[in-house]
């Protein structure tokens, strides 16, 4: 693997650290949960019951830090897509979450995400071979109450894939994991191979409202994994420097991770950021791969991996609708961030700001992936690989193609196979028709709805499912 990228020195990252120290022991965070502003209170932590405010010592801090996992599992249904997040390893992606409209870049149009796109949704990220999550939608036509219990048991039938399901609230998640549950078989087994990895939210900032608390210990009880997400908007909702939005960040992680483990000791968790950042001109978002936006993500990465902890960025996302401006947003973004040594890369498929989603440029997006992922993979350097003695034998003006070294390496050098992108010359392009890449992802995307199947749960299984989803119907509607 390839040396990741650093855009900050050692002097920096100590100076961002320490200043978010100061923010962490000075400001604080608001937590509305009078319950655990009382037991962080009992635990030593110095609280303000009258502000509901929290502030932790820098070794309160760093024995949070500490007892967060570098790496855990993250299991599947019948275990078919499984895979390990470890800080520093192997990249992991997720396909969107949120979502509430779809875009058509074939037609060039918008409309609502409905119920039945669920199912085109999970089709598609379950086939995609890049894509590790699936995040679940916004849509419409589910009862509003429980929208988030429908939208994930819809998915949940045609994806196998790791997931990321939103959720309204705690009385919802207990019902979302009671299903999770069933499907892994025990509460054993999902402890052992979580089948979902949750949210616990910090949106506004320095600040965690109540229920956030309850669903921190509906996911511990499981020992899921969670994310905590940061969405400093640069300019608005975070200082207008970057250097005040990083501070920001850092000091929002710190006490989230924190709070996170002095309820729910080695927790594995995320260093999870959704960097935004307001045009003061228009008061609109600039770009995700903004060079302003890829410079604070690029130190996130940074600064997760100098805790040691797994970071996860929602960089890949496009603030236009124009196909060849949002490939470009998307190669940078997750090139980008693959180089930076990001742990997971998500929201693929998001356009304008990730209000939509185009399942078409997802297709694109997992190839592009693929492509940062050989990149990231580098060369080998093994004795057989450098190939002196072949040099030697073929000597001057000779050839390679015959020579035994070729053939051994023929099938063992990696060389990664593209299907959308196209490296033909112009004679070659006319000859295939002439297809731009947004027509021929397009072509593969209507492909997978038509022929990608996923192995059916059992019977008894959906049964005990959808009599879990009527019983919160009945008690949440």
């Amino acid at each position: 693997m390839l040396r990741f990228y650093d855009c900050l020195t050692d002097e920096e990252i100590n100076i961002i650290h320490n200043s978010s120290l100061e923010v962490v022991e000075n400001t604080g965070i608001e937590l509305e949960h009078v319950g655990a502003l009382q037991e962080l209170k009992d635990k030593g932590v110095r609280v303000d019951l009258d502000k509901k405010r929290v502030y932790f010592s820098a070794e309160q801090v760093e024995k949070a830090l500490a007892m967060v996992p570098n790496s855990f599992h993250c299991g599947s249904r019948n275990n078919a897509h499984d895979f390990t997040v470890r800080s520093g390893g192997s990249l992991s992606t997720r396909g969107g979450s949120g979502i509430t409209q779809v875009f058509d870049p074939i037609e060039k149009t918008a409309r609502t995400l409905l119920k039945e796109d669920c199912i085109d949704f999970a089709k598609v990220f379950d086939s995609l071979p890049n894509i590790d999550v699936v995040g679940t939608p916004t849509p419409t036509g589910f009862p509003v109450n429980t929208y988030d219990i429908h939208t994930m048991v819809t998915m949940l039938q045609y994806t196998q894939k790791h997931m990321c399901p939103l959720t309204v609230d705690s009385k919802n998640l207990a019902y979302q994991l009671k299903i999770i549950e069933a499907i892994a078989g025990s509460k054993e087994a999902l402890k052992k191979s979580p089948l979902i990895t949750g949210i616990v939210c910090v949106i506004d900032p320095l600040f965690m409202p109540e229920d956030e608390i309850e669903r921190l210990k509906l996911y511990a009880e499981y020992n899921l994994p969670v994310r905590v997400p940061i969405v400093p908007v640069t300019g608005a909702t975070a200082p207008f420097t970057l250097g005040g939005t990083l501070v920001e960040i850092n000091a929002e992680f710190l006490m989230s991770t924190a709070i996170i483990q002095f309820f729910a000791p080695k927790l594995p968790c995320y260093y999870y950021l959704l960097p935004k950042i307001m045009d003061m001109k228009t008061a609109g978002m600039v770009g995700g791969s903004s060079p302003e936006n890829m410079i604070v993500c690029s130190a996130v990465a940074q600064l997760a991996r100098y805790y040691n902890i797994p970071s996860s960025l929602s960089a890949v996302t496009a603030s236009c609708c124009q196909s060849h401006q949002i490939m470009h947003q998307y190669a940078q973004s997750i090139n980008g961030m693959a180089m930076a040594g990001a742990t997971d890369i998500n929201t693929l498929g998001h356009v304008s700001g990730s209000s939509q989603i185009s399942l078409v440029l997802a297709v694109i997006g997992d190839e592009a992936i693929g492509i940062a992922r050989r990149y990231m993979n580098g060369l080998d350097l093994s004795r057989d690989a450098l190939a002196i003695e072949a040099i030697d034998r073929v000597g001057p003006k000779g050839h390679f193609l015959a020579d035994p070294h070729t053939m051994q390496f023929l099938r063992k050098e990696e060389r990664y196979e593209t299907e959308i992108f196209q490296w033909d010359d112009y004679q070659a392009w006319e000859r295939k028709g002439k297809t731009n890449i947004v027509e021929r992802a397009n072509e593969r995307y209507e492909s997978i709805l038509e022929t990608h199947e996923v192995p059916p749960m059992e019977p008894a299984l959906l049964r005990e499912i959808e009599s879990l989803v009527a019983a919160a119907d009945k008690e949440l509607g």
